[in-house]
């Protein structure tokens, strides 16, 4: 009977330590648990901010591309009026038609006459 004792309370003994370690082993599967999960968030909240920083750099690249249109039709207006401007005589060859038209006009009007006419019969 003390043989079965003693090894009754081996046996005991060893569902106690076994117990132990299942309990120490669940305290670190626990925490461990808890490691994965914050590391869970975490990459959960940087890759909503990498979104939110991509659509911010897809909407600045959209009004840089328009920002590019219009300086690149600036450009070519420019370059066209350079290329106008090249063509175009440097001085004017005289008078314009209007202008001696309307020097004509008043010259004749200084040195004007009234002169009657008669009927004709």
């Amino acid at each position: 009977m003390a043989a079965e004792i003693a090894r009754l309370r081996d046996a005991l003994a060893q569902a106690e330590r076994k117990a132990q370690e299942s309990g120490e082993g669940a305290q670190r599967l626990r925490a461990e648990v808890v490691t994965l999960r914050d590391a869970r968030a975490k990459e959960e909240r940087a890759s909503q901010e990498r979104t939110a920083s991509e659509a911010a750099l897809q909407a600045e690249i959209v009004t840089l591309q328009g920002a590019l249109t219009a300086a690149r039709q600036v450009g070519k207006a420019a370059i066209a009026a350079f290329r106008i401007e090249t063509a175009a005589p440097t001085a004017p060859y005289g008078p314009s038609r209007l202008r001696r038209g309307i020097m004509r006009f008043f010259r004749s009007g200084m040195r004007c006459e009234i002169r009657r006419v008669e009927p004709v019969q």
